[in-house]
């Protein structure tokens, strides 16, 4: 179960190196979002457009170190304990 969610600019989410939009039927309206579309960041690191239905309109969920490593240093995500590792 997910529990913590953070919004950022897609736009600079999109400035991960590795970043791609969704190449799926479903997803192929995603690719025409604007850089201000607030997009959320999961606590398992995947990025959806919405917490509210979260399992729809995932827009990235290949965790990698490299992203990992981008979400801390760049988007200064870091999740609380409790979320990221189930309750302490």
């Amino acid at each position: 179960m997910n529990l913590y969610y953070r919004g950022y600019l897609l736009g600079d989410v999109r400035r991960f190196p590795h970043w791609s939009e969704p190449s799926d039927a479903a997803g192929a309206e995603d690719a025409a979002l604007a850089d201000e579309t607030i997009v959320y960041l999961r606590d398992d690191f995947s990025v959806v457009r919405s917490p509210v239905g979260a399992d729809q309109g995932v827009l990235w969920d290949a965790m990698t170190p490299q992203w990992r490593e981008f979400c801390d240093t760049v988007l200064r995500f870091r999740p609380p304990r409790e979320s990221a590792d189930g309750p302490a």
